[in-house]
This record gives structure tokens, sequence and C-alpha cells, in this order.
């Protein structure tokens, strides 16, 4: 389950960053029907997958802080994936959404990968013990 739940991680990400390529060229029109499908029906894989493993591990929060770290920044990123791509607002606003989620979900996976819920500031602490 464990690496499905990372190609389904790779796979948001790419679809994400075309999608959002395409928003800077306003190309595909972002009312095509598998522009509006393909996205959020993997973002709901990613998160029916984690949901799974969070079964198997026993829903113990207390034992794993990193998790509540990871719902925190999946709502953002959800959030702004929402208004990056299904909002109506002018394009320099969805763009700077877009922009914004990316390093959201580069957290999330460093999160994951460290089991630190202090993300990205954890990977650096990381990096200066280990050098």
């Amino acid at each position: 389950m464990k690496s499905l739940h990372l190609l389904l991680v790779v796979a948001v990400f790419g679809v994400h960053f075309l999608k959002g390529l395409w928003l800077l060229q306003n190309f595909p029109s972002p009312d095509e029907r598998w522009m509006r499908f393909v996205h959020p029906m993997l973002i709901a894989a990613v998160m029916l997958s984690g949901l799974w493993m969070l079964v198997q591990f026993g829903w113990n929060m207390g034992r794993m802080p990193w998790l509540i770290s990871i719902a925190i920044n999946s709502a953002i990123f959800l959030y702004l994936s929402f208004l990056a791509f299904f909002s109506r607002f002018s394009h320099a606003i969805r763009t700077v959404c877009w922009v914004a989620s990316l390093p959201v979900f580069i957290n999330i996976v460093v999160i994951e990968m460290l089991t630190d819920p202090s993300g990205l500031v954890g990977l650096y602490r990381w990096a200066a013990l280990h050098t």
C-alpha cells in the first residue's frame, strides 16, 4: 500500500505542476472535462490511501504527531489548489495560489519522509546533523 501511495503522490505532483504550467499559458481551457476530473480524482486517491495506511497504524495520533501536521498541510494544499484551479478569481490570484501550493506540497512530502512535524525546518536540522 505504501508503494501505491508514493506512486499516487508523484502522480498528483506531476499533474498539479502540469496544470499550473497550463494555467500560466491559459492552455487548455480549465473548463475542459478531463481537466476538472483527473486532478481531484488523484488527490482523492492519495487521501484514501493515506487514510488506509493510518487505519493500519491504528489511528494513534499521539504516537505519530507528524500525522496532524500532514493533515493541516493537506488542508492548506487542497484549499490553495481549489483557489488556483476551480475558482473564478483573476488569473494573477490563481497563479499566486498555484505557486503557493507547491512548497506546501513539498512540505507534506518532507514531513512524510522524515516523520517530523516541522517539515522543511526539520529537513534543515536533519541535514545539519548528517554533515
